[in-house]
């Protein structure tokens, strides 16, 4: 996708970069998941690293996730890595879907415009590829994603509720 000062670009990633970023974003969910649910971290990590071995049992080769580098290529000068992104393509009964698992724009290079550039490559990238519909989750306390995602074009699709009992 291109701004007026730059465009951006999705470059996968390799193994190592891939093998860097799983650990990043293993942290990132086990953090976000330990505040919506109140505990302490250490009692979270394990779950998530369950719940990422189930999602990706054949790393970054399982079927239909993609994990990308976001490059923003300035219109004078050498392209920067910005952010990075994982999703995955699916096919449903209603026809192909994407889900959007994790964009996440490095804090120095954010309010800059690469995280809606990003997006939109990746809406579009998935377009391509034939789907007709991109999912995401944002927990109910990420209150500048969710605005984000509004701003977008996104809208609500489900709701999950959640209690803690005992």
């Amino acid at each position: 996708m291109t701004s007026d000062l730059f465009s951006l670009r999705l470059e996968p990633m390799s193994a190592a970069e891939f093998a860097d970023y799983l650990q990043r974003q293993r942290l990132r969910f086990a953090t976000a998941k330990a505040e919506v649910e109140s505990l302490p971290l250490e009692t979270v990590l394990p779950a998530a690293n369950e719940q990422l071995a189930r999602t990706l049992p054949q790393g970054r080769q399982t079927a239909g996730h993609t994990f990308v580098n976001l490059l923003s290529v300035p219109q004078h000068g050498a392209p920067v890595t910005v952010g990075e992104a994982w999703y995955w393509q699916h096919e449903t009964p209603l026809g192909r879907e994407g889900y959007l698992y994790d964009i996440f724009i490095h804090p120095e290079h954010r309010r800059a415009g690469h995280g809606r550039a990003a997006l939109a490559a990746i809406e579009a990238a998935l377009a391509q590829a034939g789907c007709r519909q991109l999912w995401l989750n944002v927990f109910a306390s990420n209150t500048p994603a969710r605005r984000f995602y509004e701003a977008c074009g996104y809208s609500l699709g489900t709701l999950h509720l959640s209690k803690l009992l005992g």
